[in-house]
């Protein structure tokens, strides 16, 4: 039997080496052992000869300052087309701390400073200017390392700044901060809508509100007697929004589809195109019934006039 075998490439060890990241390396190397698995770990950092990313089935870069992220940032640019090459064909990548922050568009010091990143990922970080505000303490997560088997993973979380516009997480923060560092980062009215201080607790209770209210409709239509011949229809504009303030991902608005920029409005993807819609009309419509009728907005009015025989 041929020995498995996965070769690890780790970037910038004599500078990205903030947590004692060389102890994640090991840890690696040790895991895989134990399952006879060969680890072979390759180590690059500036002045070296240049890697081929692609070769490898792991790329690890760890935790490191702001003044090692600017040094750092200049040479690994000269990799950016490589790096994105490795990212499309599969090369898994163990990004910590400012390795993370480096394959976004961009780090945001406390003092204002731009730190470009390589742009790989759509994310961005910035600090915050309060330096005594740190998201500090044990943290523990719901992931779904194997489909439709939610795991808890227990940590520990030690940072200043906030990561933005990321597409995907690793779970769902139970205990501690995550990505959200106190209150909530305000809406300032960039993309359309007024401004708001707190959009996701402001759009929960819009829909709170309208829930509310809805019930409040239909307890009128009983009270005169016309709720068991009255057609309410509730569906979706074109799936979940990104514009105003709103945060489609944070509230999953799109499940069991993708809800991040890209799958939901304005896409032909499952989640922009296929919405929910409930319909109700006790007089002809049994409750918990479904239909798979393919139908689109245009097709509302027709159906509408053709009941009221118009």
């Amino acid at each position: 039997m041929k020995e498995r075998e996965i070769k690890i490439l780790y970037l910038y060890p004599d500078m990205l080496e903030l947590y004692g990241d060389y102890g994640n390396i090991q840890v690696l190397k040790y895991r895989m052992e134990k399952r006879n698995i060969k680890c072979i770990i390759d180590k690059y950092s500036i002045g070296d000869e240049k890697p081929n990313f692609c070769d490898y089935d792991i790329i690890f870069a760890g935790g490191g300052a702001d003044n090692e992220q600017s040094i750092l940032a200049e040479d690994l640019v000269q990799y950016k087309n490589e790096i994105k090459k490795a990212v499309q064909e599969g090369v898994f990548f163990l990004l910590i701390c400012g390795a993370y922050q480096l394959f976004g568009k961009y780090y945001k010091g406390v003092e204002g400073n731009i730190i470009p990143g390589l742009d790989i990922f759509p994310y961005y970080t910035e600090a915050v200017e309060d330096r005594k505000k740190r998201c500090i303490g044990n943290i523990v997560l719901e992931v779904e390392l194997a489909k439709g088997k939610p795991t808890k993973v227990i940590g520990f979380e030690n940072h200043g700044g906030q990561t933005y516009q990321s597409t995907s997480t690793f779970g769902k923060v139970l205990y501690g901060n995550g990505n959200k560092f106190g209150d909530e980062k305000p809406y300032t009215g960039n993309k359309d809508y007024f401004p708001c201080r707190y959009p996701r607790a402001t759009y929960a209770a819009m829909i709170s509100y309208w829930d509310e209210q809805i019930g409040g409709l239909i307890n009128k239509l009983k009270e005169l007697g016309i709720y068991d011949n009255t057609i309410i229809i509730f569906t979706s504009d074109n799936g979940p929004t990104f514009n105003g303030g709103s945060d489609s991902f944070f509230f999953d608005s799109a499940k069991p589809f993708k809800s991040e920029w890209g799958w939901g409005k304005a896409s032909l993807r499952e989640g922009g195109i296929r919405v929910p819609m409930i319909a109700s009309w006790p007089k002809k419509i049994k409750a918990g019934s479904k239909s798979d009728l393919i139908c689109a907005f245009w097709d509302i009015m027709p159906t509408f006039c053709e009941i009221a025989k118009v």
